[in-house]
């Protein structure tokens, strides 16, 4: 178990021999029970900073078996340690964070910012003056005076220095407004182009061969349009979408009904669908979504019960006969099981 001392700043630790020359030895502190008084005498001794030493620390059992305090803190055999300073006295307060380093860059454009105006007022007195960027576009006197200025430049080399700075910005400027140009232009042609592939180039009924419409739909190439002209008997969409869904504008009905038909025969995902199609896949799962509850109100209608008249005259003589009161016969089909002994 490690044995720290809890006195002050001291630094005797029992993982460290070298700090425990001359037979330092580890006195635990007393505990909370019978010795409370003797405890918080301790306490006030050691000069610990309270969130560090208290008696709820020492009421712990797991953090108060690891509280000791060193021999060399008690002088001939006295039952409590010798008081220390206070705390903060002895702790080496944190240096201040470093400065964060000034940048040449910016140093050469605090220069730049405040640029010398040479105004002359006689032969004999020139006035220098602070002045922004901006005014150099306005006015730059020349003088024929040679003027040391402030860290160690020459005014008219300032001058020029800084009105070459401001036609270097200008022609930046330009050159990111060219660029956005470009940039827009580009992203237009792209489009046109993309627009152009997705009508020859995309997942649909006109690109896929009449042979996979079994695989992809499970329905023949003639069954799917017949299948197709029972949804969506006139020419226009018989329902409407629970949101507006842009990249349906030049998406055929025929490639929405081929969309959700290839979800329920091979259960793509959504993202691999939408890449077949060429929309998003939030769309794809909104479109999917608007026509399965379509479909389910479309099959709903349809009379899957023959009349009792129609069944009785298509009915087998000997099955008429055996069983007169019986018009449907529903199959099931038995699997066999595991199941525990006890459940015959």
């Amino acid at each position: 178990m490690v044995k720290r001392c809890a006195w002050g700043t001291c630094n005797s630790d029992s993982r460290y021999p070298e700090r425990l020359t001359g037979g330092i030895t580890f006195i635990p502190f007393p505990k909370l029970g019978r010795t409370r008084d003797k405890a918080k005498r301790w306490i006030r001794l050691c000069g610990r900073p309270f969130e560090q030493l208290n008696e709820e620390i020492l009421g712990e059992r797991r953090k108060a078996k690891h509280l000791f305090v060193c021999s060399k803190h008690f002088v001939n055999g006295q039952p409590a340690p010798i008081a220390a300073l206070h705390y903060d006295d002895h702790i080496t307060q944190p240096r201040p964070p470093p400065k964060p380093r000034s940048n040449y860059i910016e140093k050469t454009a605090v220069i730049e910012s405040k640029v010398l105006r040479v105004s002359i007022k006689s032969n004999n007195d020139i006035e220098y003056e602070n002045c922004g960027l901006n005014a150099l576009n306005n006015k730059m006197v020349q003088t024929e005076n040679v003027v040391d200025a402030v860290i160690g430049f020459q005014p008219m080399d300032i001058l020029a220095h800084a009105a070459e700075n401001i036609k270097m910005k200008e022609e930046y400027a330009k050159l990111i407004l060219e660029n956005e140009n470009l940039k827009r232009s580009q992203v237009k042609q792209v489009d046109k182009g993309t627009s152009i592939d997705l009508s020859t180039q995309r997942f649909s009924c006109s690109t896929l061969k009449k042979d996979s419409f079994q695989y992809y739909t499970g329905f023949s190439y003639d069954r799917f349009y017949n299948v197709y002209k029972f949804f969506v008997p006139g020419v226009d969409l018989p329902f409407e979408f629970s949101k507006n869904i842009s990249s349906l504008v030049s998406f055929s009905l025929e490639d929405q009904l081929l969309l959700v038909l290839i979800k329920l025969r091979q259960d793509f995902d959504f993202q691999h669908i939408s890449n077949m199609f060429g929309i998003s896949s939030q769309d794809c799962s909104c479109l999917f979504t608007n026509w399965i509850n379509y479909m389910f109100y479309r099959l709903g209608s349809l009379d899957i019960w023959p009349h009792r008249d129609i069944i009785i005259e298509n009915m087998p003589e000997q099955f008429k006969t055996d069983y007169p009161n019986t018009m449907v016969i529903i199959d099931g089909t038995e699997l066999k099981i595991q199941r525990p002994s006890s459940l015959h």
